[in-house]
């Protein structure tokens, strides 16, 4: 049988596909290689980082190789060059220790290197240096390029700043006069005394574009991280918040001075640095003001409550007539989310988060309702039947290869019928991962069920513990609290989202009431539609269920 010649092809990030190092080039040129030498092939694909950051720890299909050499499975390997194996001396070294250790022969497309000869192994450290040289070198040139474009006024960067256009000539930055009047008025509110909040929500008034406004005329999609939902932004929904106006007014290219890499390079100004520097004094008067006339309260569910209207977060208001988290929508353009009374919810949060009875009935009420147990039946009959799959593929693909050394199907064959097995081992692949997640998720929430079983001991200490302390408890259990509004029925709804990654949702209770409503269906609330709900509806003082049915 022929000696198998295996063939590493990688591009890093700074290397360009025309200058012929594309991943298919150099597959082709093992291929060539291959047949010069007379040897069977197996093409091993990775698509490397910057060679700045060479190590195998990013180089998981090259580590593979080595770790063949180790069991003698790979005699021979192709590169098209030494430094497609790393341009790092350290690494070169422990990968060319592995190489001799083992009797490995390095093929290039004009060369045979046996690296147990003295002056062949010179050689490759020799081009191992050189290579390293080289790259350093480029990447020096490339900063250095860069710095001196940025000294002649050009943009580098996708996102121009507010206020400023790109020649599209000479790629300088130049003044914007319509933003630049929106970025005077800016300076104009501040200087009045105007907060952020304030200069954000006249600027929205004022129907002034932001700059999303301007280049997404189609909006866009954002997605909630907490919850993963995906949202649509329409174009008419992009408003100014308090957090860019500061961002801009803070920023010195303003008066003319453009910070890059540490330096300071003159830009076009907008307005004189005097009045520039009055702007800073007067937010530093408005922070001040603020961080002393503001009574400080506490927020149990602080950074916990999301709106599920807009995934926007809610944040704790207190004053003397009201006592509520509100949706950050309502700073400027409201989503529609009613406020929620914050004792109230505390009260419900806390109560559900401790009932650790509640947490179980839901456990398996949800279990129950998955047939969980006939499921992870069926899902380790799919895993070992895809097991089985996969080894018929590796088994294929042998055979192919056999096919090939003896000639009897040409390289174009091969490649074909080659691209159809990767194919269909990753379709394997990918169901098999898709299978054992839901086996965990699955025995997560039973083994879920017997951790808080014997949790009930913490229930002694809850009494003496400090607000402070609560709010730790609340954050380590729960990933996310989700408020809805009800339209029709003028009720929130809430949906907890525990660390262990099981949900109690959907319990409402009615304004101005210690009464609690429930409904079965998810999408009845949202959307306000009561067909099949009235039925459905229970009432009962403080009575905490959880809809598992849906």
């Amino acid at each position: 049988m022929k000696n198998t010649l295996h063939i590493y092809c990688r591009v890093s990030t700074e290397i360009q596909v025309e200058q012929g190092h594309s991943l298919e080039a150099q597959k082709k040129a093992g291929i060539q290689r291959a047949k010069a030498l007379g040897m069977g092939i197996e093409v091993h694909l990775e698509k490397g980082k910057s060679a700045t950051k060479d190590d195998l720890d990013n180089r998981p299909v090259l580590k593979k190789i080595l770790d063949d050499c180790d069991d003698g499975v790979v005699k021979h390997i192709f590169i098209t060059e030494l430094d497609r194996l790393t341009r790092s001396p350290v690494t070169m070294y422990f990968i060319k220790k592995i190489l001799m250790d083992n009797g490995v022969m390095l093929h290039t497309t004009s060369q045979s290197i046996n690296l147990l000869d003295e002056e062949q192994e010179f050689f490759s450290d020799l081009t191992a240096l050189l290579s390293r040289r080289e790259n350093t070198i480029r990447a020096k040139r490339s900063k250095r390029g860069l710095l001196e474009a940025v000294k002649k006024g050009k943009w580098i960067g996708i996102i121009r700043p507010y206020g400023y256009k790109k020649n599209e000539t000479t790629g300088a930055l130049e003044i914007d006069e319509e933003e630049a009047k929106s970025y005077k008025l800016m300076v104009q509110l501040s200087l009045e005394g105007n907060g952020t909040n304030t200069i954000a929500k006249k600027l929205t008034e004022k129907n002034i574009p932001t700059r999303c406004k301007t280049v997404l005329p189609n909006g866009t999609k954002t997605k909630n991280k907490f919850t993963g939902k995906l949202r649509e932004i329409r174009n008419q929904d992009f408003i100014w918040r308090p957090g860019t106006v500061y961002c801009i007014l803070t920023n010195p290219i303003y008066k003319g001075e453009r910070r890059y890499k540490g330096q300071t390079i003159d830009s076009p100004a907008i307005i004189d640095k005097a009045l520039w520097q009055s702007v800073q004094t007067q937010l530093k008067k408005n922070k001040h003001y603020s961080q002393n006339h503001t009574k400080k309260h506490f927020f149990l569910l602080k950074g916990l409550i999301r709106c599920g209207r807009c995934g926007s977060n809610l944040y704790g208001k207190i004053k003397s007539d009201e006592r509520i988290y509100m949706c950050s929508s309502k700073r400027a353009k409201s989503c529609g989310l009613r406020s929620v009374n914050l004792d109230r919810f505390n009260k419900l949060v806390w109560e559900v988060v401790t009932d650790n009875k509640l947490q179980i009935e839901c456990l398996k009420k949800e279990l129950q309702s998955q047939n969980a147990d006939e499921r992870i039946s069926v899902l380790n009959q799919n895993y070992k039947g895809l097991e089985t799959e996969q080894v018929s593929i590796n088994k294929r693909k042998e055979n192919l290869i056999i096919l090939f050394e003896k000639e009897k199907i040409t390289i174009e064959e091969f490649e074909a019928r080659n691209k159809a097995h990767v194919k269909d081992k990753e379709i394997i692949e990918k169901q098999l991962k898709s299978v054992l997640t839901e086996l965990t998720v699955l025995s997560n929430k039973v083994t879920q069920i017997n951790n808080l079983s014997v949790d009930d001991e913490i229930k002694a200490q809850i009494g003496a513990w400090s607000d402070e302390q609560k709010r730790q408890f609340l954050n380590q259990k729960v990933k996310n609290i989700e408020v809805m509004w009800s339209d029709l029925y003028k009720n929130h709804a809430i949906s907890i989202t525990f660390e262990a990654g099981f949900e109690i949702s959907k319990t409402i209770f009615t304004k101005g009431s210690d009464q609690m409503m429930v409904f079965d269906d998810k999408e009845l609330i949202t959307k306000g539609i009561h067909q099949s709900v009235s039925n459905k509806l229970v009432t009962t003082p403080h009575q905490k269920l959880c809809d598992a049915g849906f």
